[in-house]
């Protein structure tokens, strides 16, 4: 049987293409579709699902190729820390999200007030937060290509992004399918949603946050 590291350097299709399927499989992450979800639980419609998967996933990619492409140049590793803060405020994002979605259950229809224009516009901020919070294991896995080149690593990172933006793609248009039922199935449907979603983001985020200064401590 050949060795995987040397199928790759001989196969660089093949090695995209596996960026491509950890890209998917990185994007169904608790943490990335509850955001998602939670974001998406102002709306009703199937497309305004779909824009929130589509605008978290552009910040998500621009974050983790920037931070790449970057650090591929420089020669360095990606930096603890930053990687750390970006956890932090994820984490602290999702209880937002979370505190946000369970007071939803308490107002008439069970639906969260809709964000204005400037809020709406957070998610991408909160995609790149994704991005940075997730980019130190996705830039480890660069070497295997055996090219560390800054075009190297953008390449790899792009299919990379490219497959959570697939699977973040289809994962808004189920969520769209479910607000959509849950609208025709009256308040009661949509406040055990955002029940459900409220508590999972809490728990998610509180989580995250235990791992941070879990370590934090043993660094």
């Amino acid at each position: 049987m050949p060795d995987l590291g040397t199928l790759f350097a001989n196969s660089p299709l093949m090695h995209l293409g596996v960026g491509v399927v950890l890209g998917a499989v990185h994007a169904c992450d608790a943490d990335h579709v509850l955001t998602v979800t939670s974001f998406s639980r102002q709306d009703d419609t199937r497309r305004a699902a779909w824009g929130w998967g589509l605008r978290w996933s552009l910040a998500h990619g621009a974050a983790v190729i920037a931070a790449g492409v970057v650090l591929a140049a420089l020669g360095l590793s990606f930096p603890h820390l930053l990687g750390a803060l970006a956890e932090t405020l994820v984490a602290l994002v999702l209880c937002a999200l979370g505190i946000w979605l369970l007071r939803a259950v308490l107002v008439p229809g069970g639906r969260p007030r809709r964000a204005p224009a400037a809020g709406r516009r957070s998610i991408y901020v909160v995609g790149a937060l994704h991005g940075l919070a997730g980019a130190a294991p996705v830039i480890a896995l660069i070497p295997l290509a055996r090219r560390i080149d800054p075009l190297a690593a953008g390449l790899y990172l792009a299919c990379f992004s490219l497959g959570v933006a697939f699977a973040m793609l289809f994962i808004a248009t189920l969520l769209g399918h479910a607000n959509a039922r849950a609208l025709r199935h009256g308040a009661r449907a949509e406040r055990l949603l955002n029940l459900c979603f409220g508590l999972g983001a809490l728990v998610v985020g509180a989580q995250i946050l235990l791992e941070v200064v879990h370590h934090a401590g043993a660094a």
